[in-house]
């Protein structure tokens, strides 16, 4: 039996702290451009790392605007 790979999201802002986690088992994601606390976020460039067990990951940029 094999079981499911975590799968997580993560989101980092321009000093690689971290912006937003996406809650594991999600499957779609909207993000509103607030922070795990619910602050709104500065407009910027925000770098998101993909993770699926240890075999998966993936890096990548986003621009949030306002």
């Amino acid at each position: 039996m094999t079981s499911t790979p975590k799968t997580a999201l993560q989101i980092f802002g321009e000093i690689r702290q971290m912006a937003w986690v996406v809650p594991q088992g999600t499957f779609q994601v909207d993000w509103d451009g607030r922070s795990d606390a619910g602050d709104e976020l500065a407009p910027g460039l925000y770098t998101y790392t993909i993770t699926s067990g240890t075999d998966y990951r993936s890096t990548g940029k986003l621009m949030l605007t306002k």
